[in-house]
């Protein structure tokens, strides 16, 4: 089987339109999804804006802005930088790989950490509650009832 190759189109939007006469059953799906999303932030944003939000809504979406901004900060050294040596751009996505490897394992620690888990708690020879805390709790450990 030979491999035909066509010939690149001249703009983004032209290669976008290829494409959709290529693949017209991923474009509709891809242009459902996109409108679906567009539709769902709209709601939310509409939702903030009049006060109606509660505030995990209002949170979610301020971070979310927050990592998009982040994002976006973080993607202008590799616009900016057209002809840097391949070594340091591979030092800089080595970098930038390892944040967030090291953001998501954080996240993942604080979630299941340590300091969520209900100890058992001792009780004193007489059979009453000892108000150190659990057996394994080190200094200064508060925990709560």
């Amino acid at each position: 089987m030979a491999i035909v190759s066509q010939p690149p189109a001249a703009t983004l939007p032209a290669a976008w339109i290829e494409q959709a006469r290529t693949h017209p059953w991923t474009a509709l799906g891809l242009a459902v999804a996109a409108l679906a999303m567009l539709l769902l932030l709209a709601t939310s944003v509409w939702q903030v804006l009049t006060g109606a939000a509660q505030a995990p809504l209002r949170l979610a979406l301020l971070g979310g802005t927050a990592a998009f901004g982040a994002t976006a900060l973080g993607a202008i050294p590799g616009i900016a930088l057209k002809g840097i040596d391949q070594r340091l751009e591979d030092s800089m996505l080595g970098l930038a790989a390892g944040m967030m490897l090291a953001a998501s394992s954080a996240r993942a620690r604080g979630r299941r950490g340590p300091h969520r888990q209900r100890l058992p708690r001792r009780r004193h020879r007489g059979g009453g509650y000892d108000p150190r805390g659990p057996a394994d709790a080190g200094p200064g450990s508060v925990h709560p009832p």
